[in-house]
């Protein structure tokens, strides 16, 4: 069984890595930023149990505040809009179907389903 430490070191390294790759993405003019909020999210995934209470509510404020600059956005786009175009074509909505099947559960008639709000025709999704 995977223990919940174990997930969060784990995200706390991808964290880790999106900071490192924005803090090296020289084509955002505000990079820095970003990099600082991956940072800090990567911060409270690794040692937030260490911190405290108190380190956790000043590491919450700091994210705030650089939230709060504007300044955040995606990364630059390595890929020129039409590659990204026909991947997207050519992978359509193959994605989705990793979904959790929750959406399933909403559309059948059973007690704790959520009405449906559309009357559309539904399509198959591949």
């Amino acid at each position: 069984m995977i223990a919940l430490p174990f997930v969060y070191t784990v995200a706390g390294l991808v964290f880790t890595a999106s900071a490192l790759l924005a803090a090296f993405d020289r084509a955002r003019p505000r990079h820095w930023v970003n990099a600082a909020f991956w940072a800090l999210l990567a911060l409270s995934m690794l040692a937030g149990d260490r911190l405290g209470d108190l380190g956790n509510g000043v590491l919450v404020i700091a994210l705030v505040g650089v939230v709060a600059l504007g300044k955040l956005g995606p990364a630059s786009a390595s890929a020129p809009e039409a590659e990204r175009q026909e991947c997207a074509t050519r992978h359509g909505n193959r994605l989705f179907a990793l979904a959790p099947p929750s959406r399933r559960c909403a559309t059948f008639e059973s007690p704790c389903s959520i009405p449906r709000l559309s009357t559309a025709p539904r399509r198959p999704m591949f």
